[in-house]
Parts: structure tokens; C-alpha cells; sequence
């Protein structure tokens, strides 16, 4: 962002720094991720590393930390997307991949459509690009090659007021573990 738009972002731990040097006793960190992978892991040590700079230190759970979290996403992009009796999830740089969902598709003959839905926070650059971009290999010209209508609705889980209380529930539970 800062090439890109001359402004200047903490990283975690510019921001830990800042806040420890602000005064600030009590701390929640929240990160956006959706699930405990090596990027969270990452957020969790530094969030550890600085522990004793503060009265009280928490991070709060990703968005896909249990079992419920999953039923109540699953309802939030249900509830969004409307109408629909079956959902497939494919990532981008994972598995299950695009081809594994395209194979899933057409075990079902009667699909004549597919709607993409970005599983993310914010719609950046995999949604407009990789999913819903015009280029040969993005998800939108390999499902229409394969046959299927298109429409690609960009719109991160970020804009979805469900998925918001969800985090905000998250960050009430680190509130009260210590």
C-alpha cells in the first residue's frame, strides 16, 4: 500500500510496538484470517513474543475456529447467496482446487450455472483477478469453457453482517480467557 498509495500500514508488530509505546495495558489483537493456518501461527507468536509489554494481551480465534463457527458462516453465505440448494468451495492455491469443483459439477448433469462467491474477507485481488477476471486460467473463463453461466458476485465476507458479529464474538471470548 505504501508504494501503491503512499500510506503506511503497521505490521503487527510496528503496531504492537506503537501501542506499547502509547500506554495501552490491555489488548486484543483480532486478525481477519479464516482459519488457524501458517499465517495465524505467525500472528499467535508474535502476539506471544510480546506478552509481557502488556497488563493483558489476547488474540482472538480466526473466523473458522470450531465446528459452529463453520455452521454459522455456512448459514451467513447461505443467507447471501439465496435460493441455491447446493455449494461447492474450491481455493485458489489449495485443494479442493478448481478442477476438483468443475468435476463435482458435472457429476450433477442438470447444473446449468454457477455463481462464484469469494470465501474471503475483503474481495481483492484473487476475487477480481483469479475468479472473476476475463484472463484464460481465472475460474469465470475455465467455468465457461466448461460450459456453464457465470455470475461472479465481489463481495468479500467482510460486507456480510453476520460474518462481522462473528468476529466481534471472537474477540468477546479472548475477552474473557484471562
Amino acid at each position: 500500500m505504501k508504494k501503491r498509495d503512499q500510506r503506511s500500514i503497521d505490521n503487527l508488530k510496528e503496531a504492537l510496538d506503537r501501542a506499547a509505546a502509547d500506554g495501552i495495558k490491555s489488548l486484543i489483537v483480532q486478525p481477519t484470517h479464516l482459519m488457524d493456518g501458517f499465517e495465524y501461527m505467525d500472528v499467535k507468536a508474535e502476539v506471544e513474543a510480546n506478552q509481557g509489554r502488556f497488563e493483558r494481551l489476547a488474540l482472538g480465534a480466526p473466523l473458522l475456529a470450531s465446528e459452529a463457527d463453520l455452521d454459522a458462516v455456512i448459514l451467513a453465505m447461505a443467507g447471501e447467496l439465496g435460493g441455491y440448494a447446493n455449494y461447492y468451495i474450491g481455493t485458489v492455491e489449495a485443494q479442493p482446487d478448481l478442477q476438483a469443483v468443475i468435476e463435482k459439477l458435472g457429476a450433477q448433469k442438470h447444473y446449468q450455472r454457477a455463481v462464484l462467491q469469494p470465501l474471503m474477507v475483503v474481495a481483492g485481488d484473487h476475487a477480481n483477478q483469479d475468479m472473476a477476471g476475463e484472463e484464460e486460467d481465472s475460474w469465470k473463463s475455465r467455468l465457461e469453457r466448461a460450459g456453464y453461466q457465470v455470475e461472479c458476485r465481489i463481495r468479500g465476507l467482510g460486507e456480510v453482517e453476520a460474518i462481522r458479529k462473528l468476529y466481534v464474538a471472537h474477540v468477546r471470548e479472548a475477552e474473557w480467557e484471562k
